[in-house]
């Protein structure tokens, strides 16, 4: 009953939303080709791609579709931030089980992700984009500093055991290799790894709660002897690997080797093998977080028939992520870099025409520095210096260019995929562990994420123990849950 009531609502809200030879489509693009296509079935239509992701919560998006203030006909949604299953089960969006083109694309889903779009038997959306919360071991990092895939820690005891141990070695002989990569000296400090270490933690605990259908809690004892580690070795990870302000940006992101990657990014990295887990128990279950962006029909469109047959071209279509299908589709194996030939056969023009500059140094470099050299000013400035500069110095730089194409026609092969055979099987194995986590007190967003940021600065900083900040958290979360009732 109460669905029903909340969708005649929304009909009497906005009984005129018919938008014309226009659809309101609130989506990452479909690819080109798949637009004509569609088009093309459509005269007279036009596609309007709105603010994509303009809702930062699931309680402000389902507001909106209630109030009529979010007129979209299509509209995406993901679990993490906003709990796309709560819309579906709520009648925010039309049932899509009649058609046989998004019934046949459900059925070649991964089995997960099919459960996902799926509410009292009716299929409500399409999955249009899949990121993973991954924590690996960078395979060739591990490997020079003596590791293999038996050191990957599994447990949060293990990770942080594997951190002291690492700590003392860089105590008895530093090495120019950090923990985690991708830290911006702007931003980096003392409290920097303690900070994070401590959220990582955190945030699996929540997961693991989430998973075991428990009200959220943070009394465990093994999470206060978690984060009280935390402390320790978040503040000598600082003395290792100090703070320079002497590093730019970019430097301090690129160059240094990091024995760990946490990154949300595709493609897949052998997560069977080289994968982390901070659970607290052993016997609690290995789980790959998954951030899955789905799409659906708003229930309120004036244009449903027009609607479900864009999403009819989504289902048959390519993903504007291409790389996205082969951990959303079971029938997938590979994903091919559609540029490969093209940047192969830009490689070997390049060499043919380098070759001939050496072979014959009057030649006019003009044409390979523009096309060799895509920032404008370092290409002024070569050309600049290659019009003053010496014969010998020339054909020096001209081979050293060459040398570069050579090398990445030598690695071309590597291109070949964006997503590799080996790293979809890779994948296959891992498809039993993947969770779909949903919004907590503390997500992005949420009415207590400012504060659970600012109690993590505060233990970070010193200003509180462990002890006191898993109480704060507690109340925070007992709080919350007084809210939701």
């Amino acid at each position: 009953m109460r669905k029903l009531l909340s969708f005649l609502i929304m009909l009497l809200l906005f009984p005129c939303a018919a938008l014309g030879d226009a659809l309101q489509v609130d989506m990452p693009c479909l690819q080109p080709e798949d637009e004509a296509a569609f088009l093309s079935r459509h005269p007279g239509l036009t596609i309007e791609y709105g603010q994509y992701g303009f809702y930062n919560t699931g309680n402000e998006l389902n507001a909106a579709l209630l109030t009529g203030q979010m007129a979209y006909d299509l509209f995406t949604a993901n679990n993490v931030y906003m709990n796309f299953r709560q819309t579906m089960a709520r009648g925010y969006c039309l049932d899509l089980s009649g058609s046989e083109v998004i019934r046949q694309a459900a059925a070649r889903m991964v089995p997960a992700v099919a459960e996902q779009l799926m509410v009292d038997g009716r299929i409500c959306g399409l999955p249009t984009g899949v990121q993973f919360d991954l924590i690996c071991a960078d395979a060739e990092v591990f490997g020079q500093m003596g590791y293999d895939t038996a050191d990957v820690p599994k447990t949060c005891g293990e990770f942080l055991s594997f951190l002291e141990a690492w700590i003392a070695r860089q105590d008895a002989a530093p090495e120019a290799v950090q923990v985690f990569g991708g830290w911006d000296y702007t931003v980096y400090d003392a409290t920097t790894y303690t900070a994070e270490l401590a959220r990582l933690i955190l945030e699996e605990a929540i997961r693991q709660q989430q998973a075991a259908g428990e009200a959220l809690s943070f009394s465990d004892p093994m999470l206060l002897d978690a984060l009280t580690r935390v402390r320790q070795v978040g503040q000598a990870l600082a003395r290792v690997e100090p703070p320079s302000a002497s590093m730019s940006a970019g430097e301090w992101r690129t160059n240094q080797p990091a024995l760990f990657v946490r990154s949300d990014l595709n493609p897949w990295g052998r997560m069977a093998d080289w994968g982390v887990s901070l659970r607290l128990h052993p016997e609690q279950p290995f789980t790959l977080p998954v951030m899955l962006q789905v799409t659906m029909v708003s229930a309120a469109t004036a244009q449903p028939d027009t609607a479900l047959a864009f999403m009819e071209a989504i289902a048959a279509g390519k993903l504007f992520v291409l790389q996205d299908a082969a951990f959303l589709y079971q029938d997938v194996d590979f994903v091919l870099n559609p540029d490969y030939d093209e940047e192969v056969a830009r490689t070997e023009q390049m060499i043919a025409m380098l070759e001939g500059t050496i072979a014959n140094p009057a030649a006019p470099i003009n044409a390979l520095v523009e096309d060799s050299m895509l920032n404008s000013a370092y290409r002024e400035n070569f050309l600049h210096w290659y019009a003053a500069a010496h014969q010998e110095d020339q054909q020096e730089a001209v081979s050293r260019m060459l040398e570069v194409q050579r090398t990445r026609l030598a690695n071309a092969e590597a291109q070949r995929y964006l997503v590799t055979p080996e790293q979809v099987a890779d994948y296959r194995q891992c498809a039993q562990y993947l969770s779909f986590p949903v919004p907590s007190a503390f997500t992005p967003g949420s009415v207590h994420a400012q504060t659970f940021n600012s109690l993590l600065e505060r233990f970070a900083a010193g200003q509180m123990d462990a002890a006191q900040l898993l109480r704060e958290l507690d109340r925070l979360a007992q709080m919350a849950a007084l809210e939701a009732q």
